[in-house]
């Protein structure tokens, strides 16, 4: 009659460290996909008589970047950040897009609308602009 009581206190203990080694899994495996603590940052700039506004931002090294552009112009735009392989697509008149991407390294890096030539261009000065990645 012992045995059998040993024998199913054993089987508790084994099943309760599995249950708990599954637990502890679980738990890192969920703790692993968590945003980073640098957390994430959205900039709106508005796309309107040949200029992007604003013209200038900042950002920290390490963040998630999405930049939304909201064209308020007759004509189309897209809006791009070579550096990050970044771009919000052509975007009609009277709509948005999304550009996202991860600050990954500190500078100051050009945004604008791309040429064909592969760098960017715009006829208008304002049509360009800058992002500051700073040091986290």
């Amino acid at each position: 009659m012992m045995r059998a009581r040993e024998a199913a206190l054993l089987t508790a203990v084994v099943v309760g460290v599995a249950l708990s080694g599954a637990a502890a899994s679980f738990y890192y495996l969920d703790v692993a996909r968590s945003p980073a603590p640098s957390g994430a940052v959205t900039v709106t700039i508005v796309a309107a008589h040949g200029s992007f506004t604003p013209a200038e931002f900042s950002v920290r090294e390490g963040q998630r970047v999405t930049i939304v552009l909201v064209n308020d112009d007759s004509a189309s735009h897209e809006l791009v950040v070579p550096e990050f392989e970044a771009s919000t697509g052509f975007v009609q008149a009277g709509s948005s897009g999304r550009a996202a991407f991860v600050a990954d390294r500190a500078g100051t890096f050009g945004f604008g609308e791309p040429s064909p030539f592969g760098y960017l261009s715009s006829p208008q000065p304002g049509a360009m602009g800058t992002m500051t990645v700073l040091p986290p």
